[in-house]
């Protein structure tokens, strides 16, 4: 192992031996910071679920008549509203958190 490692970090010939950094042997992965958005639902009623509720790709948490996730999206999408209300009732509005939506 040891062998393998000085043949890595010293590429090249014996006459013109260069030191190699680790870090050029490696890919780089370049990764870009993943963002999530918060989103909030409010319901017509108390949330026919309360607690962590699963609807469509979200895991939402509702209490009382607030349901709140994060999400991949600025805004949730339709088909996330619609999941929701499936599960826990009608929706008064499906935004971002702290935005006004329907």
């Amino acid at each position: 192992m040891t062998a393998l490692l000085a043949m890595m970090l010293f590429a090249g010939s014996a006459r013109s031996a260069q030191p190699v950094e680790p870090e050029a042997l490696m890919p780089r992965l370049e990764l870009e910071a993943a963002r999530v958005y918060p989103y909030q639902a409010i319901t017509r009623q108390r949330a026919g679920r309360q607690g962590k509720v699963e609807a469509g790709a979200l895991r939402w948490t509702c209490e009382g008549r607030e349901c709140t996730a994060v999400g991949p999206d600025p805004e949730p999408r339709p088909d996330a509203c619609k999941a929701l209300a499936e599960r826990v009732g009608a929706l008064r509005s499906c935004a971002p958190a702290g935005g006004a939506g329907a």
